[in-house]
């Protein structure tokens, strides 16, 4: 949001409002975080692009498996949360990137296991010193885990890493993810997310809860696996520039985080339980499902009343509506 520069859209009366900076600023404000769905029809964006560096950038991609087999299986698990949650604050900001643990339930004598997939972006080469020292670090904390992949690659561009396919040239249709909310229940829906500032993404209770909740598969073998998936790909403490924090109407919680914290699991209690690492959530990733009215405060903390405002301003009759967005609550 910070790199957007000018919006048009079409508002619920069939106006045409060309918005920026220096015209009609409070719509142009509300397009910078305010959630989608609810504001109007976009027609024309204008974003703000950044020069690559001149090296070029790395994907680095890790992948590690294991067993909960035992007291060693569940040790190596362990220690990949330790290894990871440990690495991540000594990177700056030339890295970017995600790691997701994928628990599997037994089956049959085997089981239950788990894979753990890192992917990583680093702006420069992998011959750099920062990339090797730091892609050695992690491996030695993870020594001792059974690696089936390690593979890193120096690419021109971020275009040039992600050429399309000969199917995806065929269409540039995008599939939207069914699910039938009407079925969900008391079930959490969706994805609850948590975005993790500096101490939180530090702390031990974290690291300890996340095993716990992975474990979930070999010690209540009945219930889902949950997985968990950490991006690494906020600016946070590790930015050497920030925008204004009162230029768009995310949240505050979204400023300061340096991790945002995906739980996959169909347990409501569960991923209820990891608000409490962080007051914030992501719009486009989180429960369907959320304690009474605290999507307000968990999407846009003390700017949701202004965002409330301007809703009303331009979509008296609510027109335009989404599940838990600006003004929902109102019908």
């Amino acid at each position: 949001v910070d790199n957007l520069l000018e919006v048009e859209i079409v508002l619920a009366n069939g106006s045409l409002l060309t918005t920026s900076e220096t015209q009609n600023q409070d719509m142009f404000w509300a397009l910078r975080g305010g959630g989608g769905s609810t504001w109007g029809v976009i027609t024309a964006l204008t974003l703000r692009t950044h020069e690559m560096p001149p090296s070029g950038v790395v994907q680095w991609s890790l992948v590690l498996v294991g067993t909960m087999s035992g007291n060693g299986g569940e040790a190596q698990l362990n220690q990949t949360v330790d290894a990871y949650l440990g690495w991540t604050p000594s990177l700056d900001e030339r890295w970017s990137g995600l790691a997701e643990w994928m628990p599997a339930p037994k089956n049959g004598s085997a089981g239950p296991t788990w894979e753990l997939v890192i992917n990583y972006v680093y702006l420069g080469t992998n011959k750099d010193p920062e990339f090797l020292s730091q892609r050695e670090k992690l491996l030695q904390a993870m020594a001792g885990v059974y690696v089936v992949a390690d593979a890193n690659v120096t690419f021109a561009n971020w275009w040039q890493r992600n050429l399309p396919t000969q199917a995806e040239g065929q269409t540039d249709a995008i599939n939207p993810y069914k699910m039938d909310f009407k079925k969900v229940g008391n079930t959490i829906g969706g994805i609850p997310s948590v975005l993790l500032n500096d101490t939180a993404a530090r702390s031990n209770e974290l690291r300890e809860k996340s095993k716990a909740a992975m474990l979930i598969c070999k010690h209540s073998p009945e219930q889902h696996c949950t997985g968990l998936q950490f991006y690494h790909d906020i600016p946070g403490t590790r930015t050497s520039s920030h925008f204004p924090a009162e230029s768009t109407s995310i949240s505050a919680g979204f400023r300061n985080a340096n991790l945002h914290l995906e739980i996959i699991t169909f347990d409501y209690a569960l991923g209820n339980s990891f608000y409490a690492f962080g007051d914030h959530s992501y719009f486009s990733e989180s429960a369907y499902h959320m304690p009474a009215d605290s999507w307000k405060q968990r999407y846009w903390g003390q700017n949701y009343e202004r965002l409330l405002a301007i809703k009303e301003r331009y979509d008296p009759d609510h027109m335009f509506w989404c599940h838990h967005c600006v003004g929902s609550d109102a019908q």
